[in-house]
């Protein structure tokens, strides 16, 4: 189960109408849970160092990830 608190976790949003949750961290993971039971549902790997920010796109089909190795990635999140 996912714990939003862990000082690992740096960045998290909510998406579609907040079922799921997007997190981004100290792994170099963007990690996808279900919102409701805290499962893991999928996982994004690219970032050769930190995940330290995420944004969704208006139309919630995208989101992008900045990290520590000052890398940009243009995700398909489809729902």
């Amino acid at each position: 189960l996912i714990d939003l608190f862990s000082p690992l976790i740096y960045h998290n949003i909510f998406l579609g109408s907040g079922e799921y949750i997007l997190t981004g961290g100290h792994d170099r993971q963007i990690l996808l849970f279900n919102a409701n039971s805290g499962k893991h549902v999928s996982s994004f790997n690219a970032h050769a160092w930190e995940v330290f920010d995420l944004d969704i796109s208006q139309d919630k089909q995208h989101f992008l990830s900045g990290g520590g190795d000052r890398s940009l990635f243009l995700w398909d999140v489809a729902m």
